[in-house]
């Protein structure tokens, strides 16, 4: 009895100490991580620096330390950002709207100057375009192309396309539609990859039947916040896939109550004629419409700890 009670404490201890690296592995899946170097005047490392940064909408905030090597705060959920450093002998040093996004190694000095703390100095976050530590090619669907791009479908898949390489992976199935489901697929193939060898998460979580088809198409529109797309050289932390990595994330309920309702008609009537329908007798025309509802609510159920969002979306 005493051995079994020994060995499940060693497993239990040894699971406990597993499952915290495993979230480390995959933190850029549904997360951003900022980074930098805290500088003086004379462009020497400021050791021992503290930097608060505070999620806007959420009122989420992290802290840590400066070294000799700078700082890093990784896990931080896209959004924007108030960064805040203070040293002794140092002004504090304020940026806000610093943006980061899905999957971004955001890199950000900060150059302090001589004051006290009672100090204050503002300054414009500046982080650069180009992300040195990225190994892989990506793009990012950010919340103002999700929100208006045009998507007649209201399928997420469908603002894939407005990037480069990227094709329908449909064609065998139309091709050869005696097969059946032996040529599921994601729907899109990017360079030129097997549309099977697709990885979609959303909020980490594999949206993957494991033969290339999503578990989940239609995700509604209104609740996507924004998503990667990696295309190709991507960490080992994305694995599963040898195509493509789409890592989405969903809206989040905020310190606001905020809320929003839409409808979209669509039908003969309203769309534009085809040139050759003029040829052809129009009562013959199928009839065809499109009715799609959709709405969001969300808010704090307790400031800066808990929130609520939802989208319902009607299609018919």
């Amino acid at each position: 009895m005493t051995a079994c009670r020994s060995a499940s404490g060693l497993a239990l201890a040894a699971a406990i100490a597993w499952f915290p690296a495993i979230c480390f592995g995959q933190v850029d899946y549904i997360t951003a991580t900022l980074k930098g170097m805290i500088l003086d005047p004379q462009e020497r490392s400021v050791v021992g620096a503290e930097i608060l940064v505070t999620n806007q909408a959420t009122g989420a905030a992290k802290t840590t330390l400066s070294s000799e090597d700078g700082y890093q705060l990784p896990a931080l959920a896209p959004g924007a950002y108030r960064v805040e450093v203070r040293a002794a002998g140092f002004a504090r040093s304020l940026a806000r709207d610093v943006i980061l996004n899905v999957g971004q190694v955001a890199i950000y000095d900060v150059r302090l100057q001589l004051g006290t703390e009672t100090t204050v100095v503002e300054v414009t976050a500046d982080i650069p375009l180009v992300q040195p530590e990225q190994t892989q090619q990506s793009s990012l669907i950010n919340s103002v192309q999700v929100e208006n791009l045009p998507n007649v479908s209201r399928n997420f898949v469908q603002s894939i396309y407005t990037l480069p390489g990227v094709s329908n992976s449909y064609a065998p199935a139309l091709q050869y539609p005696g097969v059946g489901t032996g040529f599921q697929s994601s729907g899109f193939s990017i360079g030129a990859s097997n549309g099977r060898s697709n990885l979609v998460t959303i909020d980490g979580g594999e949206n993957d039947y494991g033969s290339g088809a999503m578990r989940v198409n239609h995700v509604p529109i209104d609740s996507i916040q924004e998503f990667q797309v990696n295309r190709s050289s991507f960490a080992a932390e994305f694995g599963f896939t040898i195509g493509s990595a789409i890592n989405m994330v969903t809206k989040s309920g905020s310190n606001e109550l905020h809320g929003s309702a839409a409808a979209y008609f669509r039908n003969r009537v309203t769309s534009g004629q085809n040139f050759f329908n003029r040829l052809a007798d129009s009562t013959s025309e199928p009839f065809e419409q499109s009715a799609i509802f959709s709405a969001t609510l969300g808010g704090p159920i307790r400031r800066n700890r808990l929130f609520f969002f939802t989208a319902p979306e009607y299609q018919k």
